[in-house]
């Protein structure tokens, strides 16, 4: 069989028609490579500054209750798509309050969706909020890793500072 004449009656084209489609071809080969390439790293993220504001937020709230009792954090639940820079933030927390005696902290994860962030301007809806505090009675102070919203206006409690760290 010649196989010039079998090109020729099944890919009737021209030259330029062929140069084209193999062209298309090897651009379409070389972008599925960079994607299966680079698909899975994901950019990363320098943490430092949050890890940096874990620590001071952690050693001015010791020194705020004399380095002694629970401190109750609270975060918003973000499920299983976790927030690098809160829980970088909340690792340092923890660390540094671990390195002093008398100190522990309790985090309790707040389920917000975004109808009830736009709700509460973001923050902690204030039956959640109370409902932490009521739960864990004898914490020496309250840390909000979330906007405070208006449940910290309405359920402060005397002799419990609030600290606020993180979204403004």
């Amino acid at each position: 069989m010649n196989l010039p004449m079998f090109s020729k009656l099944f890919f009737p084209m021209d030259k330029r028609t062929k140069n084209f489609i193999v062209g298309s071809l090897a651009v379409a080969a070389a972008a599925v490579a960079l994607y299966l390439a680079f698909a899975d790293r994901s950019p990363k993220v320098n943490l430092d500054s949050y890890e940096v504001l874990g620590v001071v937020t952690a050693e001015e709230t010791a020194k705020l209750v004399g380095n002694k009792g629970q401190v109750l954090l609270i975060v918003r639940n973000t499920g299983p798509n976790k927030n690098p820079s809160v829980e970088a933030e909340l690792k340092a927390f923890q660390a540094t309050l671990k390195k002093r005696s008398g100190m522990g902290a309790v985090i309790e994860r707040i389920p917000v969706n975004p109808m009830m962030m736009m709700a509460t301007g973001g923050g902690a809806p204030p039956d959640l909020f109370l409902k932490a505090l009521q739960a864990h009675p004898n914490i020496s102070a309250v840390v909000l890793f979330v906007r405070d919203g208006q449940a910290l206006k309405k359920h402060r409690q005397p002799k419990k500072p609030v600290f606020h760290s993180g979204e403004k």
